[in-house]
C-alpha cells in the first residue's frame, strides 16, 4: 500500500491533510458473489472451474471449452472423473468417493491451498442474494450464467456414473458440488439451467459435477 499525502491550509488558515492511497494486492483473481444482504456479506470464488485451462471467465470471454474444467465425484481428491476408472478389476462400480459425511471428512479436497469447496448454506446464499442472468446464448460452450456482477458459471453438464462417465447436459445444465453431505448416498449441489437456480440433494455421490472453489480466508 502506497499513500500519497498532501498538506495545505484552508481558507480559515487551518492545517489540513489530503491523501491518495494506492493498494496492490497479490494478483490472485477472485470473482465475488453476495451470500447475505443484511449485513452485506460476500464470498470470493475462483474465476474459473477447477481443472479449467483458462484463468478467468468474463462477459467478453465465455464461449470457450477450456472454461468448463473437469468433473468430480463427491469427496474426490485432485483426480477428476476424466482420469479415473469407473470400474475396478472385477468390473464392480468404483465406490471410492461414496462414503458418508461432508467432503472435508472424506479425503483431501481437490481445491489448491488457500481454497475450499463452498458449503450448502453458502450456495443457498448465492442463490438467494444475487440476480442470475443468461450471460450470452444458451447452447454448447456459450451457455453461461452471470451471478451478480462478477461471477460467471458455465453449464458444463455432468458425467454419468451409471454410463461409464458419459458427459451429459453440456450447454443445458450446470451442476456444482457443495461440501455438504445429505445422506449416506446423497450430497448437496448447486444447479441451474436457463431458468431458476436451485440447491438440491443429488441422487448419487458418484455423479461427476463441476467444482468452483472459494477462498478459505
Amino acid at each position: 500500500t502506497v499513500r500519497l499525502v498532501a498538506s495545505y491550509t484552508d481558507v480559515n488558515t487551518d492545517s489540513k491533510l489530503a491523501y491518495l492511497e494506492i493498494r496492490v494486492e497479490d494478483g490472485t483473481c477472485v470473482c465475488p458473489a453476495k451470500v447475505n444482504s443484511s449485513p452485506e456479506t460476500w464470498l470470493n470464488f475462483m474465476c474459473h472451474n477447477l481443472g479449467a485451462t483458462y484463468d478467468v471467465i468474463s462477459s467478453s470471454q465465455i464461449a470457450i471449452r477450456a472454461h468448463h474444467g473437469d468433473w468430480y465425484r463427491f469427496g474426490a481428491t485432485a483426480v477428476s472423473m476424466e482420469n479415473t476408472p469407473y470400474h475396478d478389476s472385477n468390473n464392480n462400480w468404483d465406490d471410492a468417493y461414496y462414503s458418508n459425511g461432508d467432503w472435508a471428512n472424506d479425503g483431501t479436497p481437490p481445491c489448491p491451498a488457500g481454497w475450499r469447496i463452498p458449503t450448502k448454506i453458502e450456495c443457498e446464499g448465492v442463490r438467494d442474494n444475487n440476480i442470475w442472468l443468461v450471460a450470452s446464448g444458451w447452447s454448447g460452450f456459450d451457455a453461461v450464467k452471470q451471478v451478480g456482477n462478477y461471477l460467471y458459471l458455465p453449464a458444463a453438464g455432468r458425467r454419468l456414473f451409471d454410463n461409464d462417465g458419459v458427459l451429459a447436459l453440456r450447454g443445458v445444465h450446470g451442476s456444482y458440488w457443495t461440501s455438504s453431505g445429505y445422506s449416506a448416498t446423497n450430497s448437496w449441489y448447486m444447479s441451474f439451467n436457463d431458468n431458476t437456480p436451485a440447491v438440491d440433494a443429488t441422487p448419487n455421490r458418484r455423479y461427476g459435477y463441476s467444482v468452483r472453489c472459494v477462498s478459505a480466508e
